[in-house]
């Protein structure tokens, strides 16, 4: 049984249908993904935020009230057919929400190892299970207290198993992948596609330069621009750490991704669907530039634009990711800065002068400059 890693906040929603444990995977057309309530909304929810943020009493819990009156018209909830049984749960609720805090939420399989997890059962199929609508929206099928738990103490990461992708969605994956394929050698995304239906995508260059950034962009910073965005993935993975991104993508076939994966994902990161040449804002706390300037070292005129755009840039830091100098591509080149050179240009026109190499991959290294 494969399962995913999510953050809770891609999971706004619930399906209303009930949840068969033994149902195997499927891609399932229609309307069903419409069939949905907020989370917020859910009994689940609602019921732990009484408990564990507003610290109501046991007997006061909506959740216990509604369950109750379930049991005295004869349907059975988690399996307790009488009041007293039921009032079990609030202990149970309460262990949970203690594992959790104490020790995040491992997948069935890491139970199965031994760690040291609430599962007072021994029953180890009880994944938590989400849906993937038509949009890329993923909606929560079984799993509603650990969700509603990790949310509540903002865990950044929860293993999730799918159970049922709609049809449209599928087909989009599949038209990403074609185009993905067509684009890079080897099949390979450019970059991570932040959405568990692309967990199996290899990629030209990994998550761990997003790592990297992460670790070296300063905490009292808000806005960044992520040029060259692509599908997001930048936007995505800082948007979940706390600041405002916009992303710049010019090119329609990674457009049309980003938007998907933007809606997927509830993400509120800005698009700006033009060359960042082109654009009409210049002030951003962070600014992201991987890969991408060498591109206009190649003639004098985008040279020109290139120092035109830098001059009117006010940023507090930069994170770059220069090319090799002798990449094939260069040849012939206006410009073919090494890395020291390029470093300078950029230093001399945006008048930050401090400089730090703070990792590497493929061969390129990558620099902080504030």
């Amino acid at each position: 049984m494969q399962t995913h890693v999510v953050h809770p906040n891609r999971i706004q929603c619930m399906l209303r249908e009930c949840f068969d444990i033994l149902k195997p995977f499927e891609v399932l057309d229609g309307d069903w993904d419409l069939n949905i309530l907020p989370l917020s909304e859910s009994p689940v929810y609602i019921g732990c935020i009484e408990l564990f943020i507003e610290n109501k009493p046991w007997s006061e819990n909506s959740l216990r009230s509604m369950a109750i009156e379930l049991i005295k018209q004869g349907i059975p909830q988690w399996a307790r057919w009488r009041v007293s049984d039921f009032d079990e749960r609030e202990d149970e609720i309460r262990s949970l929400y203690e594992n959790i805090k104490n020790y995040g939420i491992f997948s069935q399989r890491e139970l199965l190892k031994g760690m040291p997890c609430y599962n007072p059962d021994g029953n180890f199929n009880d994944e938590i299970a989400v849906a993937i609508g038509r949009n890329g929206n993923i909606f929560l099928f079984n799993g509603f207290h650990r969700t509603s738990i990790a949310k509540i103490l903002k865990l950044k990461r929860i293993p999730v198993r799918i159970v049922r992708v709609h049809t449209q969605w599928k087909e989009f994956c599949e038209r990403s992948t074609m185009m993905c394929a067509k684009n890079w050698q080897e099949g390979l995304s450019y970059h991570p596609i932040n959405h568990i239906s692309f967990d199996w995508l290899a990629n030209q260059w990994s998550s761990n330069r997003a790592d990297i950034i992460k670790e070296n962009i300063g905490r009292w910073h808000n806005t960044v621009l992520d040029i060259g965005s692509l599908f997001g993935y930048f936007s995505t993975q800082l948007e979940d750490d706390g600041f405002q991104c916009t992303a710049v993508e010019n090119h329609h076939q990674f457009l049309d991704v980003l938007y998907k994966i933007k809606e997927a994902g509830y993400f509120k990161f800005n698009v700006i669907p033009k060359s960042v040449f082109d654009i009409n804002e210049f002030e951003f706390d962070v600014v992201l530039a991987l890969n991408v300037f060498h591109h206009y070292l190649k003639t004098q005129d985008k040279y020109e634009i290139l120092e035109s755009f830098l001059k009117k840039l006010k940023t507090k830091e930069m994170f770059v990711q220069l090319h090799d100098k002798n990449d094939q591509q260069m040849n012939g080149a206006y410009r073919n800065y090494d890395n020291d050179e390029f470093l300078r240009f950029i230093c001399r026109h945006t008048g930050l002068y401090n400089i730090y190499e703070i990792g590497e991959e493929n061969n390129r290294k990558i620099f902080k400059i504030n």
